[in-house]
This record gives C-alpha cells, sequence and structure tokens, in this order.
C-alpha cells in the first residue's frame, strides 16, 4: 500500500486507477453503492456541473448529510478537483448551518432532503446551486450562475482541502483549515498504527462530518482498496447487533458512548441474571472477561481486527 500521498487529488487518482473494479461502499438496506470506477464517474458528473455553475477550485462548498456512499462522492467531486468542502454534522442546528454557509462564503451545497428545510432562504438565495446527496438531485439553482467559468487545478500540498467547524464551546464556532498534507498524514499514521487491506471491511456508524470518521473511516480504506458500509439508521444496540451480524466487519470505529450502551443494554443485564457469572465476577473475573470477550467477538461477526474508540476512555 502507498502511504506517502501529499494531496487528496493524489490519493483519489491512485486509488481510482489501483481499484476501479472493486466495490467501495455500499449502504444496508439501501440502494447506493459504488465500485471505485462507478464513484470517480459520478464525481466527475458532479464535478462538471458544479464547474458549470462558476464553482470552481479553491471555492467552499458545503455538506450537510447524514452518513451515506453519497457523502463521499460530494467529499471527493469538490476536494479532488481543486475546491474546499465544508462539512457539518447532521445534529447541527438550522442557526448553525446557516452561519457556518454564511461565514465560509460557500457557493454551493450538498444536502439530504431530510435537512434540507433547515436551510433558510436568505442562504438559498446567495449559493449557486444546491444538490441533495439521495440523488444528487437538484434542489434549487441559480440560472444567473450558469457561467460555465468555474475552472479547476491541481491544489498543493499545504492548500486548504476542509475548513471544519468546532462546536464553539467558548463562544462562536471557528473554522479550522486542514490542509491536503494534513488529511493525508492521518492516512499515513493510520497505516503505520494498524494495517488495512483490500479485503478489510469497515463498518461505518459515526458521522463523516468529524475528521476522525472521515479520515480513518472513509479515506483510509478507500486509499487502500477496502470496503465502508453504511446503516441509514441511528446506532441503536438493536441496530448496530443486526448490521455487525450482517456485515462482519474487520475493522470499525466508535465513541465511548455508543459501547457504553451496548455494555448496559446487553452485557450487564446477562451477568446481574445469572448467579453462575456473578460468582465468577466476585472469584475468578478473568475467566468472566475471556467469556465475555468471546461472546463479543461473535456478537461482532466474529471477523473484527481492529476497533477503534475516539474521545474520551472508556
Amino acid at each position: 500500500m502507498r502511504y506517502n500521498f501529499s494531496s487528496l487529488p493524489e490519493l483519489y487518482n491512485y486509488a481510482i486507477k489501483k481499484f476501479r473494479k472493486r466495490l467501495y461502499s455500499a449502504i444496508l438496506d439501501g440502494d447506493q453503492k459504488y465500485t471505485f470506477g462507478e464513484l470517480d464517474e459520478k464525481c466527475r458528473q458532479i464535478s462538471r456541473m458544479l464547474s458549470n455553475f462558476g464553482v470552481g477550485s479553491y471555492d467552499k462548498v458545503a455538506l450537510y448529510s447524514q452518513s451515506m456512499p453519497n457523502w463521499a462522492v460530494s467529499f471527493f467531486a469538490a476536494t479532488a478537483f481543486g475546491r474546499i468542502i465544508v462539512p457539518m454534522l447532521p445534529d447541527m442546528s438550522a442557526n448553525e448551518v446557516n452561519n457556518i454557509i454564511t461565514h465560509s462564503d460557500s457557493k454551493a451545497i450538498f444536502v439530504s432532503k431530510k435537512l434540507f428545510p433547515r436551510l433558510t432562504e436568505e442562504i438559498l438565495s446567495k449559493v449557486r446551486i444546491v444538490l441533495a446527496t439521495d440523488d444528487f438531485s437538484i434542489l434549487r439553482l441559480n440560472d444567473d450562475a450558469y457561467t460555465c467559468d468555474g475552472t479547476i487545478s491541481c491544489p498543493l500540498a499545504d492548500d486548504i482541502a476542509a475548513v471544519i467547524y468546532t462546536s464553539g464551546t467558548t463562544g462562536q464556532p471557528k473554522g479550522v483549515m486542514l490542509s491536503h498534507r494534513n488529511i493525508c498524514a492521518n492516512i499515513a499514521e493510520s497505516w503505520f498504527t494498524h494495517h488495512i487491506y483490500p479485503k478489510d471491511v469497515f463498518l461505518s456508524v459515526l458521522p463523516m462530518a468529524h475528521t476522525y470518521e472521515m479520515s480513518i473511516g472513509m479515506l483510509y480504506p478507500f486509499a487502500t482498496g477496502a470496503r465502508v458500509c453504511y446503516i441509514q439508521k441511528v446506532p441503536t444496540p438493536s441496530v448496530l447487533i443486526a448490521a455487525l451480524k450482517e456485515v462482519r466487519p474487520t475493522a470499525m470505529l466508535s465513541v465511548p458512548l455508543i459501547i457504553e450502551k451496548i455494555y448496559k443494554s446487553s452485557v450487564l443485564p446477562t451477568i446481574r441474571k445469572s448467579s453462575f457469572l456473578l460468582a465468577l465476577k466476585k472469584n475468578f473475573p478473568w475467566l468472566l472477561y475471556k467469556l465475555v470477550g468471546m461472546k463479543l467477538m461473535k456478537t461482532f461477526g466474529g471477523r473484527i481486527r481492529f476497533f477503534g474508540i475516539g474521545g474520551a476512555k472508556l
């Protein structure tokens, strides 16, 4: 695997050429799925559409959607062709979203149909084109912007690739500028931390607008030819367990809150209902931990090689 990329277009062109016929992404209980080659065709189509409406290199493109294969298409249609992506978490309020789009001066918006009603008329009147991440249908456009002058160019390593807005805990959200080199360095570090190969399968349950999921859960498998599966529903324990059984992932990213929910809803009740397991916990905890570990491995599909947990300690 090659890991020393200096820009996202370099990474993109490498992966598309090397893994063109391999399946890259799919959504459970849905029809969105792409091979690397199909993703390339869709990205180029969307990029041409943006260029037609005057959205070119170094222009900001907002991305406001739930996780899905088309999120990655939207991301690459911008960044692989020299534009700057502005991803936003799907649980952001309408006020936060509109402030971010205004502050970043985004000229185009990718938004899911579910979240589209949160965009104000004032915002929609300022951008040149609004595309639905569900099917890339046009939700809104400015006919006067059809100038076909959105030229694209290959960005340099230190050019901005993404602007990530913080939660604003100490005031107004701040736009953190990430260069192509910043993001590619995360991929290199991921490779040296844990090798991923084309036969690996990821299950994605976190918002892709987080740099954690975006870089390690989307870009890293893209660079290595691995496959990523997405779920459409909120990852409750019941939804997650069903998805794990179907996908049988070899790699997965999570946060402590999700694990704690599974622990409290599934693991603890099982132990408390069994006098045998309670006795093991008291007298032979190491044996209990081994039995629970074996059960968890089976629950996760039996193939998990890497389980990353970001954020606070468990």
